[in-house]
Parts: structure tokens; C-alpha cells; sequence
């Protein structure tokens, strides 16, 4: 079974480094430490990028509008732990939730 579709494949190869734009302060999922990114999103990131090379870069924003914006205006590809709302799916993809 492949882990990603051609789809993902062809987008992870169009984008060498991956930006991550974590919320600062949603323990124990994700959060910042000491301007550290941690928790159980860095934990599964980490896993992929060991797994399958893929790197990540993680970029901090200091409030959750900032962080929407910056995924609406395309200056992040990702954040791992965001609802799926009608408004949101307007410019984002998401996955199945895991």
C-alpha cells in the first residue's frame, strides 16, 4: 500500500522544506516550550521526516489569527491541529483526522 497518493507525492516534491505553523500553547498536542516546538504533533512530524525525508520547518506565530492567516495566504503549507469548519475548507485541505 502507498502511504501517498501522486497527488501528495508531486506537492512534497514541488516543496523541499515543509513550513509547520504550530499553535503555541495547545499542550499536550502542540506547543511551545522554552521557543521550543513540542508534543504529541512534533512527535508524528518527527516520525515522517525519519520515515520518509521529508523536512519540516517550523515557523511561530504568536496568535491563532496569525497563524490563519498565514495558511490563508499560502506563507505556511501546514498546521496539524486545526478543525475542519465550512469557512476553512474554502482554502485548505485536510486529511482524515488521526
Amino acid at each position: 500500500m502507498d502511504v501517498f497518493t501522486e497527488e501528495e507525492i508531486q506537492w512534497l516534491m514541488s516543496r523541499p522544506i515543509v513550513t509547520v505553523a504550530p499553535e503555541d500553547d495547545y499542550a499536550p498536542i502542540e506547543y511551545y516550550d522554552n521557543g521550543n516546538f513540542i508534543g504529541l504533533s512534533r512527535e508524528y512530524l518527527d516520525w515522517i521526516s525519519e520515515k520518509y525525508g521529508i523536512q519540516f520547518e517550523y515557523v511561530y506565530y504568536k496568535t491563532w489569527s496569525d497563524i490563519l492567516s498565514a495558511l490563508r495566504d499560502n506563507r505556511v503549507d501546514l498546521q496539524t491541529a486545526i478543525v475542519k469548519t465550512p469557512d476553512r475548507s474554502e482554502y485548505l485541505d485536510f486529511t482524515d483526522a488521526y
